[in-house]
């Protein structure tokens, strides 16, 4: 099987085999499976209406861990039918994208099939390996899809933001994890309800996963790792699990509201806004 093709069978799982994490399996395929940013992927909603006219803009995905940043643009690409590639700031260098782009021009040469590079954490690539793929979006020989934490203002390069739009991703509500956790546990792709939790684990797991909307980028990380930790148990879960999941070396319970309030203590608030203007949602 050629890479492209395993790509494009691990972002549709069609197949997916159960030791692949949970998250994995359970990454939605479509706009339909998508749950939360319906701020942005809601019916008539600007980047909805974009993947349906098949018009899918350069763009930075600006948001907390686990909000859909790479889902999304996987959805993108298969909406438009482009090739998708996805590579790691953290793990690629400036030859990597060089070849990439090559095979880009390349394919939409031979084929017309147009590329949607997308750069996760593209906040760790410095000015020069941002500048490697500026002229290349100029062109349209890629669409380029970014994804950060850290605000695009300060961390992406002025001449590569104008030519995108930046969308905010928001923290799912415990509504949308509720639905998410419940499609877990019934889904033949998830656990295919091999595992029953109580009600009180549902709503403190639900609880625990969402994390408060008011929380600085930096927190909200630190607040995904604290949550990590209650839900390691899921991993292996027993038949049935109650409501007090998980314990470390320092608080024997933890629950969600503590965990909350702990981060909240620990954390300090930023600047929502650069200059004293707030930072648009879409960006041209």
């Amino acid at each position: 099987m050629s890479q492209e093709a395993a790509t494009r069978l691990r972002w549709d799982n069609r197949v997916m085999p159960q030791a692949q994490p949970l998250a994995a399996r359970m990454r939605p395929r479509d706009l339909d499976e998508f749950v939360g940013q319906s701020h942005l992927v809601g019916k008539g909603r600007v980047l909805r209406k974009a993947m349906e006219a098949g018009q899918l803009p350069s763009m930075i995905l600006w948001g907390p861990p686990g909000t859909g940043k790479t889902t999304l643009a996987a959805i993108g690409a298969k909406r438009t039918q482009s090739r998708f590639v996805a590579i790691s700031a953290v793990a690629s260098g400036v030859a990597e994208l060089r070849k990439i782009i090559d095979e880009s021009r390349k394919l939409r040469g031979l084929t017309n099939q147009g590329t949607v590079l997308f750069i996760d954490e593209i906040h760790r690539f410095n000015k020069a390996q941002q500048d490697v793929v500026l002229p290349y979006v100029e062109n349209g020989d890629v669409t380029l899809l970014g994804a950060t934490t850290e605000n695009p203002s300060f961390e992406v390069n002025s001449a590569l933001l104008s030519r995108s739009r930046v969308f905010t991703l928001k923290p799912l509500t415990e509504d949308e994890v509720r639905l998410i956790i419940e499609r877990a546990l019934s889904d033949e792709r998830g656990l295919g309800d091999s595992v029953a939790l109580t009600k009180e684990a549902l709503d403190g797991l639900q609880g625990i996963d969402s994390a408060p909307r008011d929380l600085p980028d930096g927190a909200t990380k630190a607040y995904h790792e604290r949550r990590d930790c209650l839900v390691k148990p899921l991993l292996n879960p027993p038949a049935q699990l109650s409501g007090r999941i998980c314990g470390n070396s320092s608080t024997s319970r933890i629950e969600g509201e503590s965990v909350r309030n702990m981060t909240r203590r620990s954390m300090p608030r930023p600047t929502p806004a650069v200059g004293g203007r707030p930072y648009s949602n879409a960006r041209i």
